[in-house]
């Protein structure tokens, strides 16, 4: 039983540094700003502009929570130090860290997708 330490923290420690660098390089260079005060006058405070807005910062928060539910869980697993109870509760939060983290990137790569195919929301 010991042993699934030297497995899961590997692997909790690779969920961390690669999971990021997997996002990025499908984010691209989309912009995360708010509204400038020259696209005012483009029409872009609409209410679907303003909806696309909050969701993709949403996203990202969202993400942000969850990389940092991951790195919590993982320095508890590993500081479990022999207690089975506190390890399987770690094991449990990593499990849904990854699980969120997965679900979060599937969300944004949806509503990416939508918005750039034609489905632009300003015209909600």
């Amino acid at each position: 039983m010991e042993y699934r330490k030297f497995v899961y923290a590997p692997l909790a420690t690779l969920a961390v540094t690669v999971m990021p660098l997997v996002a990025k390089a499908q984010l691209g260079d989309l912009p995360v700003t708010s509204i400038k005060p020259e696209d005012l006058n483009n029409g872009s405070t609409s209410f679907g502009n303003i909806v696309s807005k909050v969701i993709e910062i949403f996203l990202w928060v969202a993400s942000a929570v969850a990389i940092i539910y991951l790195l919590i869980s993982g320095f508890n697993y590993i500081t479990a130090g022999g207690d089975q109870e506190k390890a399987d509760g770690a094991r449990k939060g990593i499990i849904n860290a990854v699980i969120g983290i997965i679900v979060i990137m599937a969300a944004f790569l949806i509503f990416n997708a939508s918005t750039n195919l034609g489905g632009d929301l300003g015209n909600i």
